[in-house]
């Protein structure tokens, strides 16, 4: 398995996979701005034949926060979600980040462990941020 920075050419298979996990996607066109932004942290994960594995993005400057974070169902439940997690936390440290932010699920239990593992606290709860179902925004002082 292999982590590394996030370019235009996987734009199109972290965005099926968005769709599949999250109903959405961030879109082509925010990809592409990110892409090219200072801030911006986005990294896949892959395996050895080069398929994605995992996809992390995030923002990271004075303050870091996690935006979209998955990976693919065949490859759950070997702690690659806490490599990805791991490397971001990282990079927000090598860049002297405060904290780091994000939004999860109230019903996702396995990412709420993860996050708790890796230091994240509940801050509060966000009504409907969701459509109809309530996320923790989690934080995690550095």
């Amino acid at each position: 398995m292999k982590i590394r920075r996030m370019t235009s050419q996987d734009i199109e298979n972290v965005m099926k996979y968005e769709v599949i996990y999250f109903g959405q996607t961030l879109g082509e066109n925010h990809f592409n701005i990110e892409l090219n932004s200072e801030d911006a942290y986005f990294l896949v994960l892959e395996d050895e034949s080069n398929n994605l594995c995992g996809y992390i993005s995030s923002t990271v400057d004075e303050y870091a926060e996690i935006l979209n974070f998955f990976i693919v169902e065949s490859y759950r439940g070997k702690g690659l979600g806490y490599e990805l997690l791991k490397a971001v936390i990282d990079e927000a440290n090598k860049r002297h980040c405060k904290s780091i932010y994000l939004e999860v699920s109230v019903l996702n239990e396995s990412a709420i462990a993860l996050y708790k593992k890796c230091g994240f606290k509940i801050d509060r709860i966000r009504k409907s941020y969701y459509k109809d179902i309530d996320a923790y925004a989690m934080i995690k002082e550095l």
